[in-house]
């Protein structure tokens, strides 16, 4: 069989030619080739019977449409303002196309989207794959810190700033480990197994410290999709290994009135309001190391945790029970930073009092201790709660029926005895 063959159809000017193109080593399917509109229009098929079928379906559907009929004007018109807007996109964009072309390109796409409109669509499409530039992943780690840092430092002189340098130090922690865990890598190249290799190394912690490490994690990645070095549609975020893990209930570890006395008394003069307003205020100690005299005898009969101290943001106000007045009343005439040392300072001091006293330090015991024996002294979570700057549910779930009434009587009557009312000079405590 000889190739190329010509099927026609029709007579005079109204002939209509398609021409089929055999197999070659280059192509390996058969080709009818033939115009339509000016257009030169080739198609492919696997069979010759296949192109032979088509070949005469097409001479025959040309043959019997015979030449255009005459344009209307209002036809007319339509079609120039088309080949108007065409030919201005060809030439912004450098890329000839006919008018046939285009309306068989819009037809085809509007078949394939049904009731979707293809702008719509091209705009999402735009959206979903915005261009991605990778970079190191150590880089980005590093960027992420120097923004994060940025926000622990106040707008103005005496502001709090957005975020805390603790929560710094955590997220630095977190990333850089990241980083540490794949070495040499883009942030593109960011996968499923990734996550597991870095979680992997976390199986010895908690799982309220993983979820630490998951939220510090999500956070960065969002930040990395924000920044287009990852790409939007990206489905790292519906990783399982970054879903929340249930943790275990924190057991709640408390001082006895007995211990807490000890601590009180084996305290040097500086430490001792502070233990006071951490066991009979419940002050967190981060809102302790924010807290100023101005905040502790501006409101009379209260302690004023303001949204710069609180950590949640929300002012609160303690009531200043007769003990804790015993225990204030020396610092009545200062004025600055309740604690003007360093955390560091403190924290040391606390170790020191600890062992000095032969009592056994526990994590955040002082808060615990004050909420426990709050609601035995008042039965009231709510009251309790808004005291404590926390949410009624957790103080209920965490902190009732832990001591008796008795127990709490005795701890909100630990007071200085008259010789321990010495009066504190002001400024800061470069030793203790």
């Amino acid at each position: 069989m000889k190739f190329p063959q010509t099927i026609t159809k029709g007579r005079g000017s109204n002939t209509q030619k398609v021409v089929i193109y055999g197999r070659t080593p280059a192509k390996q399917r058969y080709r009818i080739a033939y115009y339509r509109g000016g257009e030169r229009i080739m198609e492919s098929f696997s069979t010759y019977g296949e192109a032979l079928d088509r070949a005469r379906e097409v001479c025959e559907q040309l043959a019997r449409h015979g030449r255009a009929p005459a344009l209307s004007p209002k036809e007319t018109e339509d079609a120039r303002a088309a080949l108007e807007l065409l030919g201005d996109y060809c030439r912004q964009t450098g890329k000839p196309l006919s008018l046939t072309a285009a309306v068989r390109l819009f037809t085809d796409a509007a078949r394939r989207l049904g009731s979707l409109a293809l702008v719509e669509v091209v705009d999402k499409y735009r959206e979903a794959t915005a261009s991605v530039h990778p970079v190191g992943l150590d880089k980005a780690v590093e960027e992420y810190l120097r923004l994060i840092e940025s926000r622990t430092l106040p707008a103005r002189p005496g502001d709090r700033p957005q975020l805390s340098p603790d929560y710094f130090r955590h997220v630095q922690k977190h990333l850089r480990l990241l980083a540490e865990t794949l070495p040499g890598h883009q942030t593109t190249d960011l996968s499923q197994a990734n996550l597991d290799a870095f979680f992997s190394r976390l199986a010895s912690y908690s799982p309220k410290s993983r979820n630490h490490y998951r939220a510090d994690l999500g956070k960065f990645l969002r930040w990395c999709i924000s920044k287009d070095y990852l790409p939007r549609q990206t489905r790292l975020l519906e990783s399982p290994i970054l879903q929340m893990e249930r943790a275990g209930v924190e057991d709640i570890e408390i001082y006895t009135p007995q211990e807490y006395q000890t601590l009180l008394a084996a305290a040097p003069q500086i430490l001792r309001p502070v233990l006071a307003l951490l066991g009979l205020a419940g002050l967190r100690d981060a809102e302790l190391r924010r807290l100023r005299w101005e905040d502790v005898f501006g409101r009379p009969g209260y302690v004023e945790i303001g949204a710069r101290i609180a950590k949640t943001r929300q002012r609160r106000l303690v009531p200043i029970c007769p003990a804790l007045a015993a225990w204030l009343a020396p610092c009545a005439h200062l004025a600055g930073p309740v604690w003007p040392n360093s955390e560091n300072l403190l924290h040391k001091t606390m170790r020191e009092v600890h062992a000095a006293a032969k009592v056994s330090r526990k994590r955040n015991g002082f808060r615990h201790s004050f909420i426990s024996y709050r609601l035995a002294l008042l039965g009231d979570t709510a009251k309790v709660a808004l005291e404590a700057g926390n949410s009624p549910q957790i103080i209920f779930q965490h902190y009732r029926e832990l001591v008796t009434r008795e127990a709490a009587v005795c701890w909100f009557n630990i007071k200085p005895d008259a010789a321990e009312n010495v009066v504190l000079l002001p400024g800061k405590v470069g030793g203790l």
